[in-house]
């Protein structure tokens, strides 16, 4: 009862948000669980893997301060449909370069993607930051998180029968409820700000023309609390980056079928469900406790996975606790940030954020890749 009264508790606008992302993300379901064994069936070494998988993420990165700039003088909700719109031409593109088997189609595909990216998270983060309080901030994003509800179901499903459908064809789905999030998100409120004229948009962007300036002005700015807030989320992505890309890999290398990938990715993700569970701790104080625990059981996982690295068992289990550990810290580092961010500035701040998040995932996947493909994907 007393999590039902905390939901209620939450802006409309931010449970429609979450449930426009939720639908969204339900169609990058098995493109999610797949993507490395995808990326294999065009290139093989690890290296080549780990640099495709990095892409979008540092164009990301190098779109989020401007999109972030955006997010501060324009309605949110308006980034994050453009965001949405871009994922079918993602989605097409992705599907061309696995039935073409074209390496220069995927490097397209996965710039477009990475366009997509910042308008979709950092509006939607900067949307929900700025609708919640201090009281339900860690409250939002673990909901947030819980969202990808819907993507395990119809992840589950993709994992069923993953092997009678050909890899390319996985990203058809994300077409239709990319359109459908779009739709959804039209109709999110945003009382804190107002439409303004493009010509005022320009303005603000030529203000903000030399980025790294206003980004060491904003880094200026930050506490020793905040530096330590943004350095937890570069770790998130860095680990996010090893379950997402190369624990799929590690599962390939040691000879598991797609449907066990599949199942095993499934499992992966089913912490998130509880994400709003780990929330209520996060805003009950016990923020430094959750990130703590967090770290030790990721720690302790990964260690585990090494020394075990020919068990099955290990395998699954370890994963699985791995992406816990990860559930179970990352409502309280988004909700440290939310209540040091100051509301004026709730899209700069998200930006600085998914910049720090983005750049770790793309040089986690790059570096984690040529450390495979040296060394082996177990290192």
């Amino acid at each position: 009862m007393t999590l039902l009264k905390d939901i209620r508790r939450l802006p409309k606008g931010v449970l429609l948000a979450v449930f426009a992302i939720a639908v969204y993300r339900a169609g990058w379901a098995a493109g999610d669980l797949f993507m490395a064994p995808f990326l294999k069936t065009i290139v093989s070494d690890y290296d080549k893997i780990g640099f495709y998988g990095g892409i979008a993420a540092f164009t990301a990165a190098m779109l989020t301060i401007p999109v972030g700039v955006l997010a501060d003088h324009i309605r949110r909700p308006a980034l994050i449909r453009f965001g949405l719109m871009l994922y079918p031409f993602a989605a097409l593109g992705y599907f061309s370069a696995g039935m073409l088997q074209s390496v220069p189609l995927l490097i397209c595909t996965v710039i477009i993607h990475g366009i997509a990216i910042p308008f979709v998270w950092t509006g939607s983060e900067s949307y929900i930051r700025a609708e919640s309080t201090d009281s339900t901030a860690s409250m939002a994003f673990g909901l947030f998180d819980s969202g990808k509800f819907l993507f395990l179901i119809i992840a589950i499903v993709a994992a069923l029968f993953i092997e009678s459908v050909p890899l390319p064809f996985i990203f058809l789905p994300i077409i239709v409820t990319a359109l459908l999030g779009a739709s959804i998100a039209k109709n999110l409120p945003s009382r804190r700000q107002k439409n303004i004229s493009v010509e005022k948009i320009w303005t603000q962007m030529k203000k903000h023309h030399n980025l790294l300036k206003e980004v060491g002005k904003d880094l200026l700015t930050f506490n020793s609390e905040m530096y330590v807030a943004m350095t937890l989320a570069l770790f998130i992505r860095i680990v996010g980056a090893l379950g997402t890309l190369f624990i799929p890999l590690y599962a390939l290398e040691h000879n598991m079928s797609m449907r066990t990938i599949g199942l095993l990715m499934v499992l992966m993700h089913t912490p998130a469900l509880f994400s709003f569970v780990f929330a209520t701790l996060a805003d009950k104080g016990e923020k430094i406790a959750t990130i703590m625990s967090g770290i030790g059981i990721i720690g302790l996982c990964a260690l585990g996975l090494f020394i075990w690295q020919d068990q099955t068992w290990a395998i699954f289990g370890f994963s699985l606790l791995m992406m816990t550990g990860l559930t179970l810290m990352s409502p309280s580092v988004y909700g440290v940030i939310t209540n040091l961010s100051v509301k004026k500035f709730d899209g700069m701040n998200t930006a600085l954020q998914n910049i720090v998040s983005r750049l770790g995932f793309s040089f986690a996947a790059v570096g984690i890749g040529l450390i495979s493909e040296n060394w082996g994907v177990q290192f």
